[in-house]
């Protein structure tokens, strides 16, 4: 059996059966072909959540998962041995009888691929039975997949990050807390920094970064910032930041008094300069108040 009669066997079935199928059991059911082919196609191959997620553009497990049992309990896909976790491999089959190509029709990608498959097929199938002689009777019990598990090389997984960097979200990417532009241009100030200095720059962490500052002001977060590119510092909260910040509240709230009573003083002023300059030789000092207070 081919690849062109798997699909074409599919595509049958699906436009017969409009009202189950989808194009999340479609795109699934193709990459198992694809990799079928990739593996030489081998009667039993290895497959994982992690890889199909990223093969069909497809963000959620739960939906991977749904469709995977569907498409078994179709008869498209048998499951030879079922994964213990998520860090473990499913291997399954195809079909049951499978013709196999000639060697001098193997890439070197092929004939790669096929002992990796072997490798991670066999030992799958020998963990499981070693696990079965040591689990006990009665209980449950856990188990953790040590294989290797191989994943299909693509342009997204390829691509380098950048040092330090430990996820494909990038850091201009995430949302900031505030909006005013001095406090994104510290922040892609900051970034820069990091990078430059080669200082690690992991999205989890940012993103708590990020939540502590939304606690504080614009200003002082971005005067946070700002210190921490002047002065190269590796982190960016520390154990006095918040009672920085608590003072630097403080010390703003008596400069806004400071401010407040100079501008009433500013006002007093120019309203005796003008009552003064308003006034002539023959008013008195009473008529003088009485302008001033009024």
């Amino acid at each position: 059996m081919s690849g062109y009669e798997l699909s074409r066997a599919f595509f049958d079935w699906s436009f017969e059966n409009p009202e189950l199928n989808t194009a999340t059991h479609t795109a699934l059911y193709m990459f198992y072909i694809d990799k079928w082919n990739r593996c030489g196609q081998k009667e039993k191959f290895s497959v994982t959540t992690s890889e199909a997620m990223d093969a069909i553009g497809v963000r959620s497990r739960k939906t991977i998962s749904k469709a995977f049992k569907s498409l078994i309990e179709w008869g498209f896909v048998k499951v030879v041995t079922k994964a213990k976790n998520q860090n473990s491999c499913n291997i399954i089959s195809l079909a049951q009888k499978m013709s196999k190509q000639e060697d001098s029709k193997r890439t070197a990608l092929d004939k790669s691929t096929m002992q990796n498959e072997s490798a991670c097929v066999n030992f799958a199938q020998a963990r499981e039975q070693q696990v079965h002689k040591q689990m006990p009777k009665h209980g449950n019990s856990t188990v953790t997949g040590t294989g290797t598990i191989n994943k299909q090389v693509n342009k997204e997984t390829s691509k380098q990050l950048k040092v330090g960097e430990t996820s494909k979200e990038k850091p201009e990417d995430l949302e900031l807390p505030f909006s005013d532009l001095k406090f994104q241009n510290a922040y892609l100030n900051w970034i820069k920094m990091r990078r430059e200095n080669k200082l690690s720059i992991k999205i989890p962490h940012l993103k708590r970064l990020l939540a502590k500052l939304a606690t504080y002001n614009t200003e002082f977060a971005s005067r946070q910032l700002e210190c921490a590119v002047l002065n190269g510092w590796k982190g960016l909260i520390y154990q006095d930041t918040d009672q920085k910040y608590q003072q630097f509240l403080k010390t703003k709230s008596s400069k806004n008094q400071e401010d407040s009573i100079s501008d009433a003083m500013k006002k007093s002023r120019e309203k005796i300069f003008k009552v003064m300059s308003e006034s002539d030789e023959n008013d008195d000092i009473y008529s003088i108040i009485s302008k001033l207070t009024g």
